[in-house]
């Protein structure tokens, strides 16, 4: 796997298919969960979403990679519980379509 240095300021364009766990786990972002990683690079870019949900990346976008700032930063509790919400919408508007979707 391809590691991303954390001064690279920008990833992309995104292609069909990427998520964002797999770009956050190539980012050398130290001192942070996984999950933090994943809500630092939303709140960087949240327009690179669909839905406003982490779980919607669009392709083709590019990511900002924002310096680190740990006052701004969530606590790991934090990010986890939003990564979980975003995770529990996505798979909710998932289950919504398919009922709507002959």
């Amino acid at each position: 796997m391809k590691s991303i240095a954390a001064e690279q300021h920008s990833y992309g364009p995104v292609s069909r298919g990427e998520i964002l766990s797999r770009i956050a786990s190539k980012l050398d972002l130290e001192g942070m969960t996984t999950d933090q990683s994943l809500v630092h690079l939303f709140q960087a870019k949240p327009q690179a979403f669909a839905n406003h949900n982490m779980n919607h990346l669009l392709a083709g976008t590019v990511l900002k990679i924002p310096p680190v700032n740990s006052e701004t930063l969530p606590t790991g509790y934090e990010a986890s519980q939003l990564v979980d919400e975003h995770y529990r919408l996505w798979k909710k508007r998932l289950w919504i379509q398919r009922e709507v979707t002959p």
